[in-house]
């Protein structure tokens, strides 16, 4: 097996027993998991999109292993589940190069400059912080849609949307359970008028949009019912939603959940 940035605590742990090495795998990933840009910036980069595997999840992997369940099945899928695994651990330092200096290159760029840089494929990863960042520098730059933080000074601003879109504390439980995707559910044709959310998380796992509940796998695209005035995205796995308007390419609002604390937007008129 070729390896990708061989260090010596990484040849001993790939040389040990599966038990060990998924043990090292899990100590790293969870090392770079603790990146605040892990989510919405490297979940979402062309560095690990480019590793085109289904990423094996290292404490699901030790959990098995140490309860001996179905061992023969990860043996037969160890080689394919550690060449990802590596190719996560490799991808990494290259995205976070590449997101700081373009975080600090799109302090510089005019608003039309930011928008091409969004949509290109270097914008894939570009942590949506930088470019609110940059966007506040600009001349009158403001977010089309008004996100805040629930809190006692926190005070939705209308920008002129169709809705105005809050950031409400989370109001159930986190899901604890992974599940397994088979397949992903097929894309609606989104129409003008309608409100759609599109999730991202782990491969491996299925998130649940409220109201409903409806599971959504990665990629998959929901419509939001015409009633609901607030949904709640939730997942074992954490990731993070975007909002869409009708047919509009980017989306108006891209907002994190985490494991443990879902993420709940709250709609509401001008």
């Amino acid at each position: 097996m070729t390896l990708g940035g061989p260090t010596a605590e990484r040849e001993k742990a790939l040389s040990s027993s599966l038990l060990d090495k998924w043990r090292y795998f899990l100590v790293e990933q969870a090392r770079i998991e603790g990146d605040a840009d892990w989510v919405a910036g490297f979940l979402a980069s062309r560095e690990l999109r480019d590793c085109r595997c289904v990423r094996p999840i290292p404490g699901e992997m030790v959990r098995r292993l140490e309860n001996k369940d179905r061992i023969t099945q990860l043996e037969a899928d160890d080689e394919k589940n550690t060449r990802c695994e590596l190719c996560l651990l490799d991808s990494y330092p290259k995205w976070k190069v590449r997101s700081q200096k373009q975080c600090t290159l799109a302090l510089e760029l005019s608003e039309f400059e930011l928008g091409v840089l969004e949509r290109s494929d270097d914008g894939n990863g570009l942590p949506p912080r930088c470019v609110e960042a940059a966007r506040q520098k600009q001349p009158g730059g403001k977010p089309t849609v008004a996100v805040t933080q629930k809190g006692p000074q926190a005070a939705p601003k209308n920008n002129g949307s169709a809705y105005i879109i809050t950031q409400a504390p989370d109001p159930v439980g986190a899901a604890s359970d992974f599940l397994k995707p088979n397949d992903y559910a097929p894309i609606p044709s989104r129409e003008e008028g309608r409100v759609y959310v599109r999730v991202f998380t782990s491969s491996a796992c299925i998130a649940e949009v409220l109201p409903g509940p409806v599971q959504a796998r990665t990629g998959d695209l929901l419509p939001v019912p015409p009633s609901a005035r607030e949904i709640t995205v939730r997942g074992a796995c954490g990731g993070f939603a975007e909002i869409y308007f009708g047919k509009e390419e980017k989306p108006r609002v891209a907002e994190s959940f985490a494991r443990n604390q879902p993420l709940r937007l709250q709609f509401r008129a001008p």
